[in-house]
């Protein structure tokens, strides 16, 4: 299987659309978490993450240039709209995005934890969060 596991899996907070874009260079990010470009480990930023996700809703080098999501062994994904790619939140999947240099970049990204305490069971309630539980 692809994902082994033992137990269940449960959609969790927070879920974002993300819109990168090489377009502002004013941008300032707000927190060191905010700075895509540099490596990271999901799970480090939210310890109930399992499986991490993203799908992508533009095309690289069509609408966006940069951008490209890479793991630290060296492979890399292509953003093209409708494009799914799911992997292990933990140490073994260690990745940063490539900054964006030109055009606007759009992805879905989500999560899945296997402890039920954190399923986020009302996804269209409406309501902004900043963190799993806390409302803005």
């Amino acid at each position: 299987a692809a994902f082994p596991r033992d137990s269940d899996l449960y959609f969790t907070a927070p879920t974002f659309l993300t819109r990168l874009s090489g377009e502002n260079a004013s941008w300032a990010p707000a927190e060191a978490h905010d700075e895509y470009y540099h490596w990271h480990v999901d799970r480090d930023n939210t310890p109930h993450y399992e499986f991490s996700g993203l799908l992508y809703l533009s095309d690289f080098g069509d609408e966006f240039d940069g951008g490209l999501f890479s793991f630290e062994d060296g492979s890399s994904v292509e953003p093209r709209r409708g494009r799914l790619s799911m992997f292990g939140s933990g140490a073994e999947n260690r990745h940063r995005v490539a900054k964006v240099t030109g055009g606007r970049r759009l992805t879905l990204s989500f999560w899945f934890a296997c402890d039920p305490n954190y399923e986020f069971k009302d996804f269209l309630d409406g309501k902004m969060r900043v963190r799993f539980g806390e409302e803005m």
